[in-house]
């Protein structure tokens, strides 16, 4: 697994930069890695982006060495593992809007 070059860069208080992509097409996130991006968010909750598509998109991403994020359709727990299970990075999940639902969404993405 390749390093998360933005976890560290957010660590050391430098600026990251990214972009959302809601393409099913591993060969657009190659190109889009020679541009300067730190991050690309694959989003699966505003676009068809199932997370075999996202598998995919990761693989490209990490290829051309920036960190995949994935943004997940919900926020239950069985469908936060299936993205992170793509070997995206890092997950963004929408529909968090209770301090619980915080806590549930952070049991959900630490592997004990």
């Amino acid at each position: 697994m390749n390093p998360n070059r933005t976890k560290a860069k957010l660590q050391a208080g430098e600026t990251v930069y990214g972009c959302f992509n809601a393409l099913n097409e591993p060969r657009l996130v190659e190109i889009y890695g020679y541009q300067t991006w730190d991050y690309m968010v694959f989003d699966g909750e505003h676009a068809p982006l199932e997370p075999r598509d996202v598998e995919n998109l990761t693989r490209a991403a990490q290829l051309r060495g920036f960190t995949p994020l994935a943004r997940a359709t919900t926020n239950h727990q069985p469908t936060i593992l299936r993205y992170l299970d793509t070997g995206a990075m890092g997950v963004i999940v929408p529909w968090v809007n209770t301090a619980q639902e915080a806590e549930n969404v952070v049991r959900a993405v630490k592997y004990f």
